[in-house]
């Protein structure tokens, strides 16, 4: 594992480097590389979460209780015992569809219309005709390592990995050879795919137990 401090102090060894314009951009330097490795690997199950809830007749938004929705996952409705899967699509077709449609349904679409926080409002479409049962999966935002958050769970299970984005990051900083860069990029990547099929294949045991 690493700490936010034994991170900064690894960095600053590796790159030999105690400018006060280096140490300056290190906690900048650390969220770039945390943003990469969320990027790249954005389904890591300890960030996978959910919510259940019921829509309300003849109103067509409704709002959850989330208010660290990263990325959705999928939305299903549960009717007489069988989920019934929302399709994502844009607020303007699901308003276009809407508008066509005199009387309400089933809804089979939705958008994520704002968020805030005290929770985040989607749309539906088409208009709901009964207070359906909802159920919505979602990859939630991960803390991040800073000096108020010690720890993280990237931190204590991917040390090397987050180590390796930083020094990616700072290679780029601190306008290191294009070879150094194209080293440090490549053993990133190499860690990352690793990290990416043990999540494929987490994903694939949740999801055929229901997760």
């Amino acid at each position: 594992m690493t700490t936010y401090s034994a991170l900064i102090t690894d960095l600053q060894q590796w790159a030999e480097d105690d400018s006060t314009e280096f140490q300056e951009a290190l906690p900048d330097i650390v969220a770039l590389a945390e943003n990469r490795i969320f990027l790249d690997a954005p389904n890591i199950l300890e960030f996978r979460t959910s919510e259940s809830g019921s829509l309300s007749s003849s109103t067509k938004t409704f709002t959850s209780t989330a208010t660290d929705i990263r990325a959705v996952r999928y939305i299903y409705l549960t009717i007489s015992g069988v989920n019934t899967f929302l399709e994502a699509r844009k607020d303007d077709f699901i308003e276009d569809y809407a508008s066509t449609s005199a009387t309400g349904g089933v809804p089979k679409f939705y958008c994520l219309q704002n968020s805030g926080t005290t929770g985040t409002t989607f749309l539906v479409g088409p208009t709901p005709n009964s207070a359906y049962s909802y159920t919505l999966k979602y990859t939630r935002m991960p803390t991040r390592l800073s000096t108020i958050n010690a720890t993280t769970f990237i931190g204590n299970n991917y040390p090397s990995i987050i180590f390796k984005a930083a020094q990616f990051e700072s290679s780029i900083f601190l306008h290191k050879e294009d070879t150094m860069k194209a080293l440090l990029k490549s053993e990133y990547d190499s860690q990352i795919a690793k990290l990416v099929a043990e999540i494929d294949r987490s994903y694939l045991e949740e999801d055929a137990i229901g997760g």
